[in-house]
């Protein structure tokens, strides 16, 4: 195979995996029911570093197993997590890694 036709292979296959991670990302905030922001200091009192934090949130029922097995009750928790970090898509603190050519 010729260095070109390499390197356009590579190319095709970065753009793919990008595209996997996007609807991967895509996929999760369907999951969510709301969305909200607020402004978090990373950093220390000498030191802050204000970024701004976006958080999805869903609801999961919890069910008490003291109750009877007629007369269980549900709890609904609502969770949350976060899907961005000063703008950019994360997955919790980790911010989302897209491919390079070079990485291949």
């Amino acid at each position: 195979m010729s260095k070109l036709k390499i390197q356009r292979n590579k190319e095709k296959i970065v753009k793919l995996l990008n595209e996997i991670i996007d609807l991967e990302y895509n996929l999760n905030l369907k999951r969510f029911n709301r969305t909200s922001e607020e402004t978090r200091n990373i950093g220390t009192k000498k030191a802050p570093e204000i970024v701004r934090v976006k958080y999805g949130h869903w609801f999961e029922f919890f069910y008490d197993e003291a109750f009877p097995e007629d007369k269980k009750h549900a709890v609904k928790i609502e969770r949350k997590e976060i899907i961005e970090v000063a703008g950019v898509k994360s997955n919790g603190w980790n911010k989302i890694k897209y491919f390079y050519v070079e990485d291949i």
